[in-house]
């Protein structure tokens, strides 16, 4: 198949991190340091936007679905949201989010599970927040993936929008 502008974003995106996602290091961001494990998709400004969006606080039951390096649920966790759960589909993010949680002193807040959106929650399962930052690039229904991290970049036929 031809490849389409959109191929040729994603791709771009991926190479942008790529030093990052493949060996991991930290990043500075919300004027604190976050761990980046390899093969998870790094902290960027627009995750600072996104977050900072949000109405956290005090008593909200919070869930994000692709929670990456943890970044939001750890900072849900701490303004003080009673409760944070964090799912991904890659078991290196989930890791990651534990790491993050750990280092900012909020890991016995946070919850963090792999699962395909919804799969691995029950409905005892209640929130009041439940929010995603999906992969931004439209893809080809039969895009075939050469690394786990372009799941994070990359959203086929764009059935998560």
């Amino acid at each position: 198949m031809d490849r389409t502008f959109a191929d040729d974003v994603g791709d771009w995106l991926v190479a942008q991190a790529d030093s990052l996602i493949k060996v991991g290091g930290t990043k500075q961001l919300m004027g604190s340091t976050w761990s980046v494990l390899p093969e998870v998709w790094p902290p960027d400004p627009a995750t600072e936007v996104f977050t900072s969006a949000l109405p956290l606080g005090p008593g909200t039951r919070f869930l994000e679905i692709g929670c990456g390096a943890g970044v939001t649920s750890v900072v849900a966790a701490m303004r003080g949201c009673e409760r944070v759960v964090a799912t991904d589909i890659n078991p290196a993010a989930v890791a990651n989010t534990e790491l993050n949680a750990k280092a900012h002193d909020v890991g016995h807040k946070v919850e963090a599970l792999t699962s395909d959106l919804f799969h691995e929650l029950g409905p005892e399962d209640v929130f009041d927040l439940i929010v995603s930052n999906p992969p931004l690039v439209r893809a080809r229904e039969d895009r075939v993936y050469d690394r786990p991290i372009e799941h994070s970049v990359f959203d086929p036929g764009y059935t998560l929008h």
